[in-house]
């Protein structure tokens, strides 16, 4: 076991991350509810306005002032719902990244890294590479009781069989195999893939543009309710001056 400390901190970190998205996630939920419920009842006094304005002298008079916050508060409210989206997309990228490089980091497997097999190597040499590489354990032969014959075809025989335990552990081809089988569910080229894991800043460029729309995103969510509020009050001193 190598690393404890920073497998530790890796999964630790793991959990806090994937607890404090659930709360992020829940918070742009509950922020969309309520610019929903706002730019809904901003298009609702808008048509109103419109509808209505010419038969009551009051609105008539403050018709561009409901028009003008409807208009913004809307536009507001549909650019905070994109870029929220959008944000949220990034972190659920991010995430998915993130914890599947600590899963595997963390997680306990053991790669065979199979030998060079020499021209020197016996039977017996084999047998006990097959143990120590792949776990492979088989009977031990009776050497004295064979001609040499026998015992070379036997050596050729087994070297067979350890090249072919060790090309199918080869690790360049089955990481071959499985960027192919990506590559074909989720519709991207290998060439991508290949680009993506040779790319270093790519993970960097992804937290830095996740930052920057999260800081558009409560931008804008502010903005929004700031101009409803303010709005608001504007509309209703000229109301209250007109009566």
């Amino acid at each position: 076991m190598n690393n404890e400390l920073l497998k530790h901190l890796f999964t630790s970190t793991d959990k806090v991350f994937n607890k404090h998205s659930d709360r992020m996630f829940d918070n742009f939920e509950r922020a969309d509810k309520i610019i929903i419920w706002i730019v809904g009842f901003a298009i609702g006094v808008f048509m109103l306005t419109i509808i209505r304005g010419n038969e009551n002298e009051i609105l008539e008079n403050i018709l561009f002032e409901i028009c003008l916050f409807s208009i913004i508060i809307v536009i507001l409210g549909l650019l905070f719902r994109v870029v929220s989206f959008l944000t949220q997309l990034r972190l659920s990228n991010i995430l998915m990244v993130f914890s599947s490089k600590i899963a595997g980091m963390t997680t306990e497997f053991d790669i065979p890294f199979p030998r060079e097999i020499k021209e020197s190597d016996g039977i017996l040499d084999i047998i006990r590479y097959l143990k120590e590489d792949f776990g492979i354990e088989r009977p031990t032969p009776k050497l004295n009781e064979r001609s040499d014959e026998n015992i070379k075809k036997g050596i050729e025989l087994y070297k067979k069989y350890y090249k072919s335990i060790a090309d199918s552990n080869d690790v360049e081809s089955q990481f071959k195999i499985f960027k192919k089988e990506f590559s074909e569910y989720f519709g991207y080229s290998q060439s991508y893939i290949d680009n993506k894991l040779r790319d270093e800043k790519a993970d960097y460029r992804s937290g830095k543009i996740f930052r920057i729309s999260l800081g558009i995103s409560v931008t804008l969510y502010v903005l929004t309710i700031g101009t409803f509020i303010l709005g608001s009050i504007l509309i209703m001193i000229e109301v209250l001056n007109k009566l």
